[in-house]
């Protein structure tokens, strides 16, 4: 019997082969998803949406300052956690600033382009506030002294940091 016989005879039959293949394609595509890392589902999801002019190289530019912050964050335990804290949100804020940057290069929307400029002037303030504290930091625990002071930043922000001993 051909499909045309088929056809007539079930009409319903072709409808309900072509929902079950939608439905088990769309199961598939969704197992693949949830078992993807952050990075890859994002490609994943841009890569079924339409392409609007700079957006690929928007993506890209993302995805590789995402890695490289994810990289960078990857810091070795320094026996001090305030050490170890702002030694990962430097690159944190760095990928912030790097996907700002993107953003001013590629966005039109001009409110998503002022926020963008705010990040980068407000954490780029925050990695100078950050590099600070960690020369502070390192030079207290090379003199051996527990750091017992209040520091006011060029943005206002004061940060008391008490040793535990």
């Amino acid at each position: 019997m051909n499909t045309s016989e088929l056809n007539k005879q079930q009409p319903g039959v072709w409808l309900n082969v072509v929902v079950a293949t939608l439905l088990a394609a769309s199961a598939s595509l969704g197992a693949a998803f949830l078992k993807a890392s952050a990075t890859e589902r994002h490609s994943m999801a841009v890569s079924l949406q339409p392409n609007h002019g700079g957006e690929a190289s928007f993506m890209a530019e993302n995805a590789s300052a995402m890695e490289r912050m994810m990289t960078q964050m990857q810091v070795p335990a320094s026996n001090s956690i305030d050490l170890d804290f702002v030694a990962m949100m430097m690159p944190h804020h760095q990928g912030a600033i790097d996907m700002a940057r993107a953003e001013l290069k590629y966005g039109i929307d001009q409110q998503s382009l002022r926020l963008a400029q705010e990040i980068i002037v407000t954490q780029d303030q925050e990695i100078a506030l950050m590099k600070r504290i960690q020369a502070r930091l390192r030079e207290s625990s090379e003199q051996n002294a527990p750091p017992d002071s209040e520091v006011l930043d060029d943005i206002g922000m004061a940060a008391v940091c008490r040793s535990p001993r």
